[in-house]
């Protein structure tokens, strides 16, 4: 019948076991009315989600801890901006307003990714339909961090040095680059990982036919 032939189709698909493949099938035979094959047909939805799933930890386990850790490093970034900023290290006026755009633009980030990366598959961001706004946002950030780092290149000047006598290695350095300066540009290489990583899983989820909320992954599969 034309609904053995679905359940055939899906057990090729799945790679259902012999005993839930069975299963359904006498489930199927032995009803009559609709709501056996409504039954049959949730446990078929419910095998592939499962399967879905499954092929997702599997295909993007590297990129979740890629993002999970690049995370992790943008919000050590914002800890170190944070410190330099207590101990009386601020940037140049010349330069603040890029400093202060490229440290929200971490924090966008950070807060967009952090539930994407920690939830994985299953989390909330997915099933709430946000991965594709996330990543827009996540890109949109980068780019903004790239405008800065032009910026910054274009406007930035040396910081004045104190007399030979009491220059010191560190004093060199910090001249030509600071903490905020090194924070910039490590903004921009995390930003760009990020984005790669939140694109790699968006993609393995619309492949398994996860997202968006709603998706068959029966036919996406």
């Amino acid at each position: 019948s034309l609904y053995r032939t679905r359940v055939l189709c899906a057990r090729s698909r799945l790679g259902m076991a012999h005993g839930d493949f069975a299963l359904l099938v006498a489930s199927l035979e032995a009803g009559k009315g609709d709501a056996a094959k409504r039954a049959c047909r949730q446990e078929l939805l419910q095998a592939a989600f499962r399967e879905a799933h499954a092929m997702v930890d599997l295909t993007s386990w590297t990129w979740l801890v890629h993002g999970r850790l690049t995370v992790s490093f943008i919000v050590l970034l914002l800890i170190v901006r944070a410190v330099a900023l207590s101990q009386g290290n601020i940037p140049g006026y010349s330069v603040l307003g890029i400093h202060f755009l490229t440290t929200g633009a971490d924090l966008c980030c950070a807060c967009c990714a952090i539930p994407l990366f920690v939830g994985g598959s299953r989390g909330y961001c997915v099933r709430s339909g946000c991965v594709g706004p996330a990543l827009t946002l996540i890109f949109s950030m980068s780019m903004v961090d790239i405008g800065a780092l032009v910026s910054f290149l274009l406007v930035d000047t040396p910081r004045p040095l104190a007399p030979e006598s009491e220059r010191s290695a560190v004093d060199l350095l910090e001249a030509v680059m600071g903490v905020w300066d090194f924070a910039l540009i490590a903004s921009v290489a995390l930003e760009l990982a990020l984005c790669a990583s939140a694109w790699r899983l968006y993609r393995e989820l619309r492949v398994a036919g996860l997202y968006p909320p709603g998706s068959n992954p029966a036919i996406g599969m």
